[in-house]
């Protein structure tokens, strides 16, 4: 018997009347050339790509994270999030968890969501080590045998319904320059597909939306290992610039247990594709922060990144993307979801941009 930890769904008119609708800004192409047949098999790396899609004998659960930026064909964008969860590995007594959601980036006072616990003895792999996690109303796989082809994401829970199919045919992102990192005196990895083909079709009010995939995208995050106790992560797409040399930003901060705080970007350069690992100041907003009704607990809706001689400002379109789950399921609140950016730089025109937030506290 699954229990359900949360399901929500927003009426229009219930929060953020009269915000100006989104105009998602156009990405300079992804010119990297770390592509899963290309120069990524020349890094030393010390863990094998495919055997994180794929069960061996290494623990490589944790958590695996689709965020689609969707053109429908009804006009309007969305965010979709796909998310399994299983940290059972490194947070004593925490059970899997699976999530989705759908925000109307045309009209974000249309959201809806719902968060699970997945049943007893759940895995998300096949007796051969294929990558499918299947539930009554929910599912992420890959589309075929192949691990590093694609995968499959799927939900059917009222007014949060999709199907689609999201390809890694973007240059893989290595975060921290190699895919791995010390956090808490363990070893942790993470990669992610920042812009993979994404085609399928969603329902909106019962009725089905087509993805149109030329005008959409996904960046699937890929995370497992030791994990961070408190962090704050965000991903971030930029819109070409004549001074702002980014087309993708991964910033991390976290409070390590053992080695102290942590704050640093993955950034991708939009003219030449090169990956930098580069020291940030980033800060959650203490003053713009909505409180819950439920818990009582506060969640920031503005962080400020500082880098060099500019400044970017992340900002969420409605306060209440947030995952709180029941006590008893060993997991943590969170707010995660779709966020704007604005970058800034003296006398430079602002150059704007989109992405997603994840911030989490593990006491």
């Amino acid at each position: 018997m699954r229990t359900s930890l949360f399901l929500l769904a927003i009426s229009p008119a219930a929060v953020l009347s009269g915000v100006t609708p989104p105009v998602r800004p156009l990405l300079p192409p992804d010119n990297a050339n770390l592509t899963l047949n290309g120069a990524i098999n020349w890094y030393p790396l010390n863990f094998n790509i495919s055997d994180s899609q794929h069960k061996g004998w290494t623990q490589i659960d944790g958590s695996f994270w689709i965020n689609a930026f969707i053109h429908g064909s009804n006009g309007h964008d969305y965010y979709i999030a796909s998310h399994l969860m299983s940290y059972a590995s490194d947070i004593e007594g925490s059970k899997p968890v699976y999530r989705a959601s759908v925000l109307d980036l045309t009209d974000p006072t249309i959201f809806h969501k719902y968060d699970r616990i997945a049943p007893e003895n759940t895995t998300f792999w096949t007796s051969d080590g294929d990558f499918r996690a299947s539930f009554e109303d929910y599912g992420m796989e890959t589309i075929d045998k192949n691990p590093l082809h694609g995968l499959r994401t799927y939900s059917s829970v009222e007014n949060v319904e999709f199907d689609f199919d999201f390809y890694f045919t973007s240059p893989i992102l290595l975060n921290a320059a190699l895919g791995s990192y010390q956090v808490g005196g363990g070893l942790g990895w993470e990669w992610s597909v920042p812009r993979g083909r994404t085609e399928g079709s969603f329902k909106v009010n019962g009725k089905k939306v087509d993805i149109v995939p030329e005008k959409s995208f996904a960046w699937y995050d890929r995370q497992f290992g030791s994990l961070q106790d408190s962090f704050d992560w965000i991903m971030l797409h930029f819109e070409e610039s004549e001074w702002l040399d980014i087309s993708i930003m991964c910033a991390w901060k976290w409070e390590d247990r053992v080695d102290g705080p942590k704050m640093f970007a993955t950034v991708r350069s939009s003219l030449n594709g090169r990956d930098s690992v580069v020291p940030i100041n980033l800060t959650a907003s203490t003053t713009n922060v909505w409180i819950s009704p439920d818990t009582g607990l506060e969640y920031p809706q503005e962080w400020t990144i500082q880098w060099e001689d500019m400044e970017l400002l992340v900002t969420s379109p409605r306060p209440d993307q947030v995952i709180e789950a029941d006590e008893d399921t060993g997991f943590p609140s969170q707010f995660s979801g779709y966020v704007k950016v604005l970058a800034t730089k003296a006398g430079c025109i602002p150059v704007r941009g989109f992405g997603a937030v994840d911030r989490m506290k593990i006491e």
